[in-house]
């Protein structure tokens, strides 16, 4: 929950920065703030998911829950949260998108994840084509390798040049400036 918390926090921050850089068409403004979001997205991602995948027994365990259910669960949770950076930055950029005016784009990415999803899933989990089966394990991870898929094509497109926002040629270092300004607005 703290984690949606900061990573709401970095996009809607990045939200009203980008929508402002649109609307003055300020494109190298707009860019740069898409770049920083997928740097802090990413980093918060990164932590998170070392923690989660860390801690995630005694997280369970904390919750008294049964030692089959928190077998299951460690399982889950463990893969879950090494997916964790994809799953911040899809959103992250998703964000940007909308920011810039378009939702069509992230809608198609999220349609294309959800099929990615369900059937990558259904085939960890049961194990078909040679795969074997995963079980709990297997359902998570399909959900991680559609969330690489969508961040794969938000990439895509922001590097494309074929929406309303683009990742222009430039530096991904962290600017605190504009990061101080994206969490200033966003909290």
């Amino acid at each position: 929950m703290i984690v949606a918390i900061f990573i709401v926090s970095i996009t809607t921050g990045a939200f009203a920065l980008i929508s402002q850089a649109i609307g003055a068409r300020n494109t190298l403004d707009a860019s740069h703030t898409v770049r920083q979001v997928v740097l802090l997205t990413g980093i918060l991602g990164v932590a998170t998911g070392a923690i989660g995948y860390t801690f995630a027994e005694n997280i369970l365990a904390l919750l008294s829950m049964p030692d089959d259910v928190v077998d299951l669960g460690t399982q889950y949770l463990r893969v879950f949260f090494l997916g964790t950076p994809l799953l911040a930055t899809q959103f992250g950029m998703a964000s940007c998108f909308n920011a810039a005016g378009d939702t069509t784009t992230p809608f198609y990415i999220n349609v294309c994840v959800n099929l990615v999803n369900v059937i990558a899933s259904y085939i960890l989990i049961f194990g078909y084509w040679g795969v074997q089966p995963m079980g709990v394990a297997g359902s998570t991870l399909g959900t991680v390798l559609s969330r690489g898929v969508g961040s794969l094509l938000c990439l895509t497109v922001l590097y494309s040049g074929r929406s309303r926002i683009s990742i222009l040629p430039g530096s991904f270092r962290p600017d605190r400036q504009r990061i101080t300004r994206i969490l200033r607005i966003g909290i």
